[in-house]
């Protein structure tokens, strides 16, 4: 099992084998759909399950912004960051 408080899951061919995503009652799960100008992001904290969404712009600092401070909310509770990305055009 990874030390990496991040966790990075490459989208899959429908052919390839698949593996269950683990996630422990102690993660921040944040799905985002990507827009040109903005992404929309549903906040999970599984710990107490308080669910958030957010639209923040496309860009490099907003995007580090929002897993610094996904990393801190699940670091309090030992916890990790999981990123899931839609995909709405295939």
């Amino acid at each position: 099992m990874s030390k990496e408080p991040f966790v990075w899951v490459p989208k899959l061919a429908p052919s390839a084998e698949r593996k269950p995503l683990m996630h422990t009652t102690h993660d921040v799960i944040l799905t985002v759909d990507y827009h040109l100008e903005h992404l929309e992001v549903r906040w999970l904290n599984c710990a107490n399950g308080q669910e958030q969404r957010r639209n923040i712009p496309t860009d490099r600092r907003t995007i580090v912004r929002l897993v610094d401070e996904a990393l801190a909310e699940a670091a309090l509770v030992g916890g990790k960051v999981i990123w899931i990305m839609e995909s709405t055009t295939g």
